[in-house]
């Protein structure tokens, strides 16, 4: 094999940022080929590059476009053999346990985060919030790329439930505040 189409795993987690047991796990999963160069294993160059481009688009350039999001995850999806578009009950309930999984991220960040100036968080907590509340996107994303859900259909089901929720008002007290002429009294 021509040595200049390979690269090893160490050049291979710089040029992806991760470590190197992470190409390692990737290369156990099949996910970037590898080869044996003089009893070495190498990373070949094209399945490396293959990933960058998956990387780097396509990147939501409109922020909140949804139709950006979802094909963002979608590449995803396709990159690593996850589900697209054929979602049964037995694959939603794995989601739904690593959705579990995601809530019981942010709910530790809510709850054991020491009090901050940032709506009661540290700098730190809040970029954590961040984070976790973008992995619960990410999943949710994910649901409608298993069940091959459109744009359309997720836009249809936000306006459905918010229109009934604009027109039903909050059933949840707890998170009311006092309107200023309520305050004003």
């Amino acid at each position: 094999m021509d040595t200049s189409s390979v690269i090893t795993q160490a050049e291979a987690a710089r040029r992806l940022h991760v470590s190197r047991t992470r190409i390692q796990a990737l290369v156990k999963k099949g996910k970037l080929r590898a080869v044996l160069v003089n009893g070495k294993t190498m990373i070949d160059v094209q399945s490396l590059n293959e990933r960058l481009v998956a990387a780097d688009s396509p990147r939501p350039s409109n922020k909140g476009d949804l139709a950006e999001l979802l094909a963002a995850v979608r590449t995803f999806h396709a990159l690593n053999g996850l589900i697209l578009d054929t979602g049964t009950r037995q694959d939603l309930l794995l989601r739904l346990a690593l959705l579990q999984g995601e809530v019981g991220e942010i709910a530790a960040v809510v709850t054991k985060s020491p009090i901050g100036p940032h709506h009661g968080f540290t700098e730190a907590d809040v970029q954590r919030l961040q984070e976790e509340w973008a992995d619960i996107l990410y999943v949710m994303l994910g649901w409608a790329v298993e069940m091959g859900w459109t744009v359309a259909d997720i836009q249809a089901a936000f306006d459905r439930v918010h229109h009934k929720n604009i027109y039903r008002g909050s059933r949840h007290t707890a998170l009311m505040r006092p309107t200023k002429s309520e305050q004003e009294e």
